[in-house]
């Protein structure tokens, strides 16, 4: 099927108002201004079949017929998620000596394993003197799809040269052979894929007295082999609450759901970490979920707080402790345990002595007392040696 085929020709002055179209986007797996730039200096980046001049900066052909091609161009997307979109090739010719109608360029592309289709025939006396930069587009291109660019070039005479410049050749800044970003088809919208790892719909967390319920939605899913659900009580220091499984891959919505049933008293980061089947990984924006504890009628204190050297844990007038039992963790400031006590109760009342000479480093901790899943108790405390 024959594609539409867009010819724009700027001359030098007006290369950089045509280069703002292909210019960096925020997204740097592909929407970074070149999905390919011709580098003579690199033959996998090409083949050739003969040449007079062959340079870092320019192939120049005279009085013969040679062919350049580009090596094959993985287009960016997802047939089944994106849409159809339009291939930009910008390339940079220049002539010496009096060309004629039978000396010329003759510009084709492949896709996948179709044949050759011409996308641009430019006689000799059309060419400048001096190098000049054409902008084509390949339209309706399937995402996902490769493409390869050949040139033709042609002179009958010694006297007659064509030259491609590429990148910093004899055009200056910006002559080039270059293959852009996409642009969604017949605007000038740079593309972006929706086969981004995952394509997060929503996530949010709340407090729940005894846990933090951790909420996430997809829209999409791109070879997502599982979710880490990362915690931080400062918000720069992270670590793994759970592992979720993905969906692989889906275009459909997905709910998931899970309890932080340790989460610190006070405010609590949490991130996503996407991992794909390869180990790639990618990062959700971080929340934050503000921990309120039930209180009820029980009473926990340390004494003295800042703890120096030994403290009490006391618990009072709570009478579903002799109920329940009465359990203690320690965490330190990123959320880790690292004691656990329980004690007998006796009277509605129990203490636990705490020796922190030689055993915590000194800082704050978070000292929970725990008496079953609907009853949690937090205080902060300083160890102090």
């Amino acid at each position: 099927m024959k594609r539409k085929i867009a010819f724009i020709l700027t001359f030098p002055l007006l290369l950089l108002a045509m280069l703002l179209f292909t210019a960096p986007s925020s997204d740097p797996s592909f929407n970074d201004g070149s999905l390919y730039e011709l580098d003579l200096d690199n033959p996998s980046t090409y083949s050739v079949s003969c040449y007079d001049v062959l340079t870092s900066s320019q192939w120049a052909v005279k009085n013969a017929r040679c062919t350049l091609a580009t090596a094959v161009i993985n287009l960016p997307g997802d047939p089944a998620l994106d849409p159809k979109f339009d291939v930009p090739l910008n390339l940079t010719f220049s002539k010496s000596g009096t060309l004629e109608s039978d000396d010329d360029i003759l510009i084709q592309y492949k896709i996948d394993d179709h044949g050759w289709e011409d996308l641009a025939h430019i006689e000799g006396d059309d060419l400048s003197g001096s190098p000049t930069t054409y902008g084509y587009r390949v339209s309706e291109v399937n995402p996902g799809s490769d493409i390869t660019f050949r040139i033709i070039m042609r002179t009958n005479n010694n006297s007659e040269k064509i030259t491609l410049h590429t990148t910093g050749g004899g055009g200056g800044s910006g002559s080039t052979l270059m293959v852009g970003t996409p642009y969604l088809q017949d605007t000038y919208e740079l593309f972006k894929s929706a086969s981004l790892p995952i394509t997060l719909a929503s996530f949010s967390g709340s407090s729940d007295k005894e846990k933090v319920q951790l909420k996430w939605a997809t829209s999409a899913e791109i070879n997502n082999d599982h979710f880490e659900v990362e915690r931080s009580a400062s918000g720069d220091a992270f670590q793994t609450v759970t592992v979720v499984q993905g969906a692989g891959t889906s275009n459909i919505i997905h709910q998931y759901s899970v309890d932080d049933y340790s989460p610190v008293a006070g405010t609590n980061y949490y991130r996503i970490k996407q991992v794909d089947f390869d180990g790639k990984y990618t990062y959700s924006e971080m929340i934050s979920v503000v921990n309120e504890n039930l209180q009820q009628d029980c009473k926990m204190s340390i004494r003295p707080n800042p703890c120096l050297g030994e403290c009490q844990i006391v618990l009072e007038d709570c009478p579903q402790a002799a109920r329940d039992g009465f359990t203690v963790y320690i965490y330190d400031a990123l959320g880790n345990v690292v004691t656990t006590r329980t004690a007998p109760v006796a009277d509605n009342s129990t203490s636990l002595t705490l020796d922190v000479n030689n055993v915590y480093k000194p800082g704050v901790y978070i000292v929970r007392g725990k008496l079953s899943k609907e009853k949690v108790i937090d205080e902060k405390v300083i160890f102090s040696n």
